[in-house]
This record gives structure tokens, sequence and C-alpha cells, in this order.
């Protein structure tokens, strides 16, 4: 029985770790290469420039040769290297240089777009080329009702420019653009923003659009000056439910977990005693019987004629039932701690034989034979008396 339990709790834990498992490979299936650089996004002055990096991991157990190159930046980005080999399990970090060959503020998107032997990915990159001198500095940041942008749905950005040059403006005239990753430009409106406070613009994003990166920017032109902020979003496919993808993921595998646990909780609510359960039945039946027997004998007092004897009897009687049900008691409470000594020690055969031996120990009621001075034939024939009243012995 011991066994067994032990072979089907092994089985429902490897049933939840294969369910687990199965679903992570299915969902997050590794690919032949991956990037640990999600995004690029800097910022470098006129005429300036900076350096940043990608990191490129081999996942395959053999070679691959890469090929790295940009979509955009018409010579304003260049790479370390943009051809090598890494082996099984390699990885190499690939540094990009930016310059400003252009003069001028503005925010640049594009891709740095990597290609392997069989699989092309892509990382998103914005620079943004400041004025040296910005009279304002713009904060964005987006919408939380906004966060799934979909065609024919809204983008939502606050928006806030601080002086950061003293000047007495209290309001300051902005324009905004949406520009994609192919460096596409499409105005969206131009207003006045007051200094210092916090404005929301919520625009609508044509159903014509691609599934993509794109960049909200937004410019104040004051003074020969112009400061300048972009803002990266994604427009992807609508959520019709309440969980993203991943988010749905995660519940399957937490409630696989908690049905798992719970099969197993239950499991053993019902099989943690069992052999405990089985000898307490018993042992129940047992003391029933004793007292069976004793009302009996009760019965049989109580027809005394002679009131002093009845009394005497009786009184005698109930010092014997309780020496009965002390002596029972005293030998169940050692039966217990017998059986679990037997199960730490993992002796089967010897438990099934000593739970037998008990039964047939407590259907010939020693205690009550042995006080109520009862012969092997009067406590058989009271066994079939009872047992012909419709008793289960």
């Amino acid at each position: 029985m011991e066994r067994n339990k032990i072979l089907i709790i092994a089985g429902v834990i490897l049933v939840i770790i294969f369910a687990v498992v199965t679903l992570s490979k299915v969902v997050y299936q590794e690919d032949e290469f991956s990037l640990k650089t999600f995004l690029v996004k800097l910022n470098i002055p006129l005429g300036g420039e900076a350096v940043s990096s990608v990191k490129i991991v081999n996942n395959r157990d053999g070679e691959q040769s890469f090929n790295l190159r940009f979509n955009n930046f018409n010579g304003m980005a260049s790479l370390s290297e943009s051809e090598f080999v890494l082996g099984p399990k390699e990885e190499k970090k690939v540094d990009i240089y930016f310059q400003d060959g252009n003069g001028e503020v503005r925010i640049y998107s594009g891709q740095l777009i990597v290609e392997s032997d069989c699989l092309t990915k892509q990382v998103p990159v914005v620079l943004g080329v400041e004025d040296l001198s910005p009279a304002f500095s713009i904060i964005q940041k987006g919408i939380p009702k906004y966060d799934n942008v979909y065609p024919g749905g809204k983008l939502g950005v606050e928006i806030k420019a601080y002086d950061i040059m003293g000047s007495s403006a209290q309001s300051v005239s902005a324009k905004y653009y949406i520009q994609n990753f192919e460096d596409e430009v499409f105005p969206i409106d131009e207003e006045d923003l007051i200094i210092g406070s916090s404005w929301s613009k919520i625009i609508e994003i044509p159903e014509s659009w691609p599934q993509g990166e794109y960049v909200f920017v937004t410019i104040i032109d004051y003074q020969n000056t112009k400061s300048i902020a972009g803002y990266l979003f994604s427009v992807s496919k609508k959520e019709n439910g309440v969980f993203s993808g991943d988010l749905k993921f995660f519940v399957v595998i937490i409630l696989i977990f908690v049905v798992g646990v719970l099969t197993l909780f239950f499991y053993f609510i019902k099989t943690r005693d069992d052999l405990l359960i089985q000898l307490r039945k018993q042992q129940n039946v047992e003391l029933q019987r004793n007292m069976d027997l004793i009302k009996h004998y009760e019965k049989n007092v109580c027809k005394e004629k002679s009131p002093v004897k009845r009394k005497n009897k009786i009184k005698k009687l109930v010092e014997v039932k309780k020496k009965i049900i002390k002596k029972i008691k005293t030998r169940q409470k050692t039966q217990r701690k017998t059986l679990e000594e037997l199960k730490k020690q993992g002796k089967k055969v010897e438990i099934q034989k000593k739970i037998k031996d008990w039964q047939n120990q407590g259907y010939k009621m020693f205690e009550a034979k042995k006080e109520l001075k009862l012969s092997e034939k009067d406590l058989r024939n009271q066994i079939v008396k009872w047992k012909s009243e419709g008793y289960r012995y």
C-alpha cells in the first residue's frame, strides 16, 4: 500500500512537471539565436557622437554565420563588426557608433537587422539629436488606459514641458508627429503648451497602419532653439480578452500547479492514515462488542428479585465495566503505538499480520470474558444469538 502511494504521488508530480515543461516549450520555444539587447535608445548633441552595443547569443549546438546591417540612418550609424561566425552557445558583443553628420535637431528611428543562416531579427534603434542649449525639457509618458495600441485604436501620451533656461514664456507652440522605423513622418497636430503643466494627447491610429514600432515626437521651436523628445510605442493586435498572451500562459501554469497540489492534498487526506483508520474502526467495533456484552449481563442482573442482591450485583458490574473499558483502551493505545513504529520501519507484512491478530483478539473479547467469568461456550452462544438478531460480527 505504501509503495502504491509513493508511485501515485510520483506520477502526479511527473505529470505536473511534464505539463509545465511542454507548455513552456510551446509558448517559449528557443530560437536559433537570441538578442540580449531589445532596444537601442540614446541622445547626442548636434554634431556629437556616442557608442552603444548589442549582444548576440548562438543557441544552436553548431556554428552560425551572422550578418548585421541598418535599414536607415544614412551613414550616421556604423558597427564594430558586421559579419562574423559564432560557435555553439557562443555570444558576442558588437559596438554601435553614432555620429551626427546632418546638423539637424530631430529624432531618427530605424532598425538594426541581425541575420543568421535561417532567421532574421530586428532591434529598434532611436537616436535623438538635441540642440546644444535647449530651452525646455520635455517629459512624455504613456497613459495606462491606452496601453494596448492597435490599428483603428488610440494612443494616449501625457506631456509636460519644463523651462530649463529661465525664459519668461508662459506657453509655447509645440508640434507633434509620429514616425515609423522606416523613418516615415506622419504630422499629427500643432498647439500651445503651458509651461510646467501636464497635457494629455489622444491620437487616433489609422486602421491602415501595420503592426510594429513607432515613435511619438514632440518638438518645441523657441527663439532659434529646438527642444525635442520621443516616446516609443508599439502598434499590435487588439486584445479581445482580459489577459494578454504571456499572462494567459502563466495563468495556465499556475492553474496546473494548483490543481496538482490540490490533487495531492486530497489524496493525502484520503490515504494519509489508511492503516490507522482501519485499526480505529476495528477497535471501535471491539469496544462496542464488549459494551453490548456488558449490557446483556446488566439486563440479567436487573432481573434479580432481591433488591439487596440486585444492588450489590449492579455495583460490582459497574466496577467490572470500568475495569474492562480501561484494559481495552490501554491495549488499543499500545496497538496504535506499535502500528506507528512498524510504519516507520516499513514492515508492511508484519503490520497486516498484527492488524489481523488484533482483530481476532477483539472478536474473542478476552477482557470481558475474564472479568465476567464467561466460558468459551457461553461467549460463543451469545455471539450466535446476537448474529441471529441482526448484529454483524
